[in-house]
């Protein structure tokens, strides 16, 4: 896993010209599942499997099959280091804009949520 912290823009986080590592298993893992929920498959050439199929498997999915979405998303983040379990997720379609919020527990058991 990363520990390289990353900024809002999802650069490398610079504190003056140090580069900032996260310490704690909580942010790690959340920062872990927002990078996967960030990238397309295939796009990180280091490792095409990262990230989730989104234009091939869930962009063109109907309203009524968000449950296939939210399945994909699932075994994604179950492979996440450092996630015991996926507690919930929930995503929102508008026309072309798939957001959502999640819920995971860490292997040192902490409730970690985020939204992407």
């Amino acid at each position: 896993m990363n520990e390289l912290a990353l900024n809002s823009s999802h650069d490398i986080f610079l504190q003056g010209d140090h580069i900032c590592r996260i310490s704690r298993m909580q942010k790690r893992v959340q920062q872990a599942v927002h990078c996967l929920l960030r990238t397309e498959e295939g796009e990180a050439f280091t490792n095409r499997e990262h990230g989730v199929p989104w234009l091939e498997k869930v962009a063109g999915l109907p309203m009524n099959h968000l449950d296939v979405a939210q399945k994909i998303l699932r075994e994604k983040i179950e492979k996440v280091d450092g996630v015991k379990e996926v507690v919930s997720i929930e995503i929102k379609a508008d026309g072309r804009n798939i957001s959502g919020k999640f819920s995971v527990r860490s292997k040192d058991d902490e409730n970690i949520i985020g939204a992407f």
